[in-house]
């Protein structure tokens, strides 16, 4: 038995020259994480506690009735091979391992979280599953598309983030809310695994108001002073601004860091530069030129 992890799927095609420069680029990645971050890290110490009751969720709705291909392969032991056949950064080994421990399964890693997959010299073995040939079957699909999936927001999240390495910038590449409904969990661990932050997590994690907040306030400074109401003063509150002069009255509301500017922040930067933090989203991609020649920002978010 054999499968195939796939972080392609979310990166355009590669030819093999480019699939080797993505390998050193990304290796030199994590060199520079790694030494940032003084150790590796082990973001498996994050993930709250009912995360593997989700993860049997996941196999849960996959079967919710008999399982007739199983029932086919019955009980015979077998092993199957995980092989990755593009390059990218491993992710999402936690909730791989969930599934086929739920399924009283093995799992014998070959690489590790965060590992460049160096397919220079052709697909290379990742893992290799041990059990029961039905538990094996029936797990395969969960634990492959949620494998893939992280691999691939951590590959993307690395891409963006060596741009800003790459050209000597300091601030974050961070993600948005704007995850897969039920799969946040999975998505903002794969952002960490890759290299970015993770922005805010939900909507009780810090205060953001956008247009349509202000809109419905009349102002930006009654929408501050209402949530200021609830958020109190341990809670951090962004306004999304669409012009420099939305952002200079979002600081004069005394927003603390950071209010959001859709567009090039110089001036915003330089008159404000040590009491708010610049946001830029929207549009924007590792190869974007604001992300490259505007170095007065703090964070680069993408939609």
């Amino acid at each position: 038995l054999s499968r195939d992890v796939n972080m392609s799927a979310l990166k355009p095609g590669k030819t093999a020259g480019a699939a080797e420069e993505d390998n050193t680029a990304a290796a030199e990645g994590v060199a520079t994480l790694n030494a940032a971050t003084g150790k590796e890290q082990d973001f498996t110490h994050l993930l709250p506690p009912h995360w593997q009751e989700e993860v049997h969720g996941w196999v849960r709705d996959d079967v919710p009735s008999i399982d007739i291909g199983g029932f086919v392969v019955g009980e015979k032991e077998e092993e199957a091979y995980l092989y990755g056949k593009s390059a990218g950064v491993l992710a999402g080994k936690p909730f791989f391992d969930a599934v086929f421990d739920y399924l009283g399964c093995t799992v014998e890693w070959r690489l590790q979280e965060r590992d460049v997959i160096d397919v220079s010299g052709g697909k290379v073995v990742c893992a290799i599953v041990r059990g029961p040939a039905r538990q094996i079957l029936l797990g395969e699909r969960t634990a492959l598309n949620t494998l893939a999936r992280a691999s691939g927001v951590a590959s993307a999240a690395r891409a963006a983030a060596d741009v800003g390495i790459a050209h000597g910038w300091h601030g974050h590449v961070a993600g948005t809310r704007k995850t897969t409904p039920g799969f946040r969990i999975v998505e903002k661990y794969a952002l960490l695994v890759g290299g970015a932050a993770t922005h805010r997590l939900d909507l009780s994690h810090m205060v953001m108001l956008k247009d349509n907040h202000v809109w419905s306030a009349g102002s930006i400074a009654a929408a501050v002073a209402k949530a200021k109401v609830a958020a109190g003063f341990s809670s951090k509150i962004e306004v999304e601004a669409r012009t420099l002069e939305e952002g200079f009255e979002a600081v004069s509301s005394s927003v603390r860091p950071p209010p959001h500017v859709q567009h090039p922040s110089f001036g915003y930067s330089h008159r404000y530069r040590h009491r708010h933090t610049v946001v830029t989203v929207g549009g924007c991609w590792c190869g974007h030129r604001h992300a490259r020649q505007h170095g007065t920002r703090d964070a680069q978010s993408s939609r």
